[in-house]
């Protein structure tokens, strides 16, 4: 039982472009479920502590699923209620996957869609356009390496620029109110240049979904620089942005929808007219 906990968690992906997904990658591997489950596919998920994201078409597809990987799945909302997955309806959930064999409960805490449809041709263009994705991301490694370098380069000059600009304010501040003490507030200055900065990744969802969310990391200014060069390596990779899964070693994104990124500085970055889910692999 020990030797089964320590496997990696992994999620299960169509074959349409489960060998192309995250090459070399051997920590998680995602896939999409489909009645096309396949026999490599039903060996990888029951040998591993299993996680699934997948596309549920019906209430055998769930029985199925279960019955392969012998797991109880539940589907709760937001609010924390256990709901039976009929009716299927286009919307948002979580998983909670409960794994009888083991005794260990996994929170499915990314949410996916639930389509009350067969896996159409809809459904296979857009995993094949995400295998070409996939397979045009590893050609543009170069690339991208060379734009997220000079990204990087920028965003630590406006590291050094935010970080100036809140010195220069706080020992503006002591010169304005010298009875408050200028040590103290010197040391205002020093705290504010070195404190972690507060990034906002505000999500707002399409009209069918009229909700909004926001998601708040606080970071040094350090790892600041190292958080937009992995968004601006994904960004330059969007051209246009299509839906889909878009990859680095640290952050995992998906798009759902079409729409454009607006930052505004400074440390937020906010995706408009679509619904963007940010996964933190480690």
């Amino acid at each position: 039982m020990e030797d089964k906990q320590k496997k990696p968690t992994i999620t299960v992906i169509d074959t349409v472009y489960l060998r192309n997904l995250m090459p070399g990658n051997q920590e998680c591997v995602y896939f999409l479920y489909s009645s096309r489950f396949s026999g490599a596919m039903k060996e990888a998920a029951i040998s591993t502590n299993a996680t699934i994201l997948y596309d549920i078409t019906n209430d055998q597809a769930v029985e199925e699923l279960s019955r392969l990987l012998a797991l109880n799945i539940h589907f709760h909302d937001d609010d924390g209620r256990i709901l039976s997955p009929t009716p299927l309806m286009d919307t948002m959930w979580h998983a909670l996957i409960l794994d009888t064999r083991l005794h260990l409960e996994f929170q499915a805490t990314l949410p996916f869609y639930v389509h009350h449809r067969p896996l159409g041709v809809t459904d296979g263009e857009r995993l094949t356009r995400l295998a070409a994705d996939t397979y045009l991301e590893t050609q543009l490694k170069v690339e991208d390496e060379e734009l997220e370098d000079e990204e990087s380069e920028r965003q630590q000059a406006d590291d050094e620029e935010y970080s100036k600009a809140m010195t220069k304010e706080a020992e503006e501040e002591v010169e304005r109110q010298p009875e408050v003490g200028n040590e103290e507030l010197r040391k205002k200055a020093t705290q504010n240049a070195e404190s972690p900065k507060e990034i906002t990744v505000k999500i707002i969802i399409p009209q069918r979904y009229p909700q909004q969310d926001t998601i708040k990391a606080r970071m040094h200014m350090r790892d600041t620089t190292k958080f937009w060069r992995l968004i601006s390596g994904i960004k330059s990779k969007v051209r246009p942005q299509p839906p889909g899964p878009y990859y680095t070693s640290d952050f995992r994104l998906f798009f759902e929808g079409s729409g454009f990124w607006e930052r505004t500085p400074p440390g937020k970055l906010v995706w408009k007219m679509g619904i963007v889910y940010i996964f933190i692999l480690r």
